[in-house]
């Protein structure tokens, strides 16, 4: 093709596996959200992941609406834009209409409206009707098999620079905690579960955007103490992107805590890293371990929770891990760009 795409975001470590499939398609990517407010560098494609990225992740003003509509209007007319469908609106942000005003703005100038789930197109189509007659693809899953090339150490190695004893089934929290009721669901979980073997790791950080810093000093006593309480080791500190499968390595399964959310990376990453995977019956995480052996529970409830992890401790989780990576296997960026790319062709 010789084309070239332009990936609009700052992120180091979330484009490289869409970099890869596009360019193993014939496509040439560059990246970063100055190239498009420069508006330099031709582009035959034009591929966003978050709108609220364009507007430095905070609420835009009525200005920055009307520059990005400017930009977008400009952008679409030499370039086909691909807007893929992480969230409604961004994550704890509320109900303010500015935001669905900016989501609504992509969507409009977008070619492709690309989901990584089934049910992504449904509450698209619902939450924003005007998207019904859009050009929808949808490639379920998200690829993570680049963070493969990092894998360096054995289970044991990982397990001794984390302290963690062989015979403990280690449950790892990750990433983002977007609200103290998923800081209070895991623990209320945890004192629930009746396993004996069974222990924390905890490589998450709260990310509770909408608080004021006496709120975060608060909130992050809360969480220390909560940690002390459960006997979780605390491993709360910048993690790069290197070091994530030495992570997943240490532990035995991967616990999602998300109340309310359209997705989450985290299922396909520890899939991919073959680990077992406890997520909220809950939209598209409900649909990525669809068909397999992983743990569900009923998003918000503790005692469904703690009846995961009980029952978590009393299965065979490697041999579920195993089947894991055949499974994410299927969610291979090259074959998803390239159904993006002919939808685009096509508009």
């Amino acid at each position: 093709m010789n084309e070239n795409l332009l990936i609009c975001t700052d992120d180091s470590a979330f484009p490289q596996n869409f970099i890869s499939g596009y360019e193993k398609n014939g496509v040439t990517p560059f990246v970063g959200t100055k190239n498009f407010f420069l508006d330099c560098g031709a582009a035959a494609y034009t591929h966003f992941f978050w709108p609220e990225e364009m507007c430095d992740w905070s609420l835009p003003s009525r200005s920055q609406i009307s520059h990005l509509s400017a930009m977008l209007e400009r952008r679409s007319g030499g370039s086909k834009i691909i807007q893929s469908v992480n969230n409604l609106i961004p994550h704890e942000s509320g109900d303010n209409q500015i935001w669905k005003e900016l989501y609504q703005l992509f969507y409009r100038h977008a070619a492709v409206i690309h989901h990584f789930s089934r049910i992504s197109k449904e509450i698209v189509c619902r939450e924003f009707p005007e998207t019904r007659s859009a050009n929808h693809v949808i490639h379920t899953g998200i690829d993570y098999t680049k963070i493969q090339e990092f894998r360096t150490v054995s289970r044991e190695a990982a397990r001794k620079r984390f302290g963690l004893k062989d015979d403990e089934c280690v449950f790892l929290i990750f990433g983002a905690i977007r609200s103290m009721q998923e800081l209070e669901l895991i623990r209320s979980a945890w004192k629930r579960s009746q396993a004996k073997n069974k222990k924390l790791l905890f490589a998450g950080r709260l990310n509770l955007r909408q608080a004021s810093k006496l709120k975060m000093k608060v909130a992050q006593r809360t969480l220390r103490a909560a940690l002390w309480e459960l006997k979780a080791h605390n491993h709360c500190k910048f993690i790069p992107e290197s070091e994530v499968p030495e992570l997943f390595d240490a532990a035995d399964a991967t616990i999602v805590l998300r109340q309310n959310s359209l997705s989450s990376g985290i299922p396909c990453l520890a899939m991919t890293l073959g680990k077992y995977v406890i997520v909220p019956r809950l939209n598209a995480m409900e649909e990525y371990v669809e068909g397999t052996e992983n743990g569900l529970y009923s998003p918000g409830s503790a005692e469904d929770l703690a009846g995961a992890i009980d029952l978590a401790t009393k299965t065979n989780l490697k041999a579920i891990g195993m089947k894991n990576i055949t499974h994410a296997k299927q969610w291979n960026w090259e074959v998803g760009a390239l159904k993006v790319l002919n939808a685009a062709k096509n508009t």
